[in-house]
């Protein structure tokens, strides 16, 4: 018996309108036009909202400086424990870990990085005496007052004052 061989052959021409991605370069298009009909003022403003919030975030802000700049403490603690080289991490403006736990009030994370480094006393006056990019040292962070003006559990003026004198203090 003998074996056959068919072969086929299959011919596409393409026309100049079109390629071979062109259906769904089309499809694309029309998908943009329904969104762009689609949106409303509100979408609009949380799309240029969104794009702001992402210039705004700093890219070269580590985890570390993340968990010290929201207070997350045992996240801190654990970074440096397995890695210790990440106490020597900077953002952007050149701030430390603890000008970033200082700068959000986070005195948990300056208590414990306070505890971590009693055994290395050096590593702790260069973490204190660090200037950043605008020549703004820890003293200077301590006496600004946090972001939201406020702290959210103080609401009288004198205990937010005793709040401050504390925090300097520390």
């Amino acid at each position: 018996m003998k074996n056959n061989i068919y072969l086929f052959s299959f011919d596409f021409t393409l026309t100049g309108e079109t390629s071979e991605l062109g259906w769904l370069e089309q499809e694309e298009k029309e998908i943009q036009a329904l969104d762009k009909k689609a949106l409303t003022p509100s979408d609009t403003i949380k799309r240029e909202t969104d794009k702001l919030a992402e210039k705004n975030i700093d890219k070269s802000e580590t985890a570390f400086l993340v968990a010290a700049r929201n207070g997350v403490v045992e996240m801190v603690n654990e970074l440096l424990n397995r890695i210790p080289s990440v106490i020597y991490n900077t953002n952007s403006n050149k701030e430390n870990v603890l000008m970033v736990a200082v700068m959000n009030r986070k005195h948990f994370v300056v208590e414990k990085l306070k505890m971590k480094m009693q055994s290395k006393p050096e590593l702790w006056n260069n973490l204190i005496l660090t200037v950043d990019e605008n020549e703004i040292t820890i003293l200077h962070r301590a006496a600004c007052a946090p972001r939201g003006d406020k702290s959210p559990q103080i609401t009288c003026s004198a205990l937010q004052m005793m709040w401050d004198v504390k925090w300097f203090e520390v």
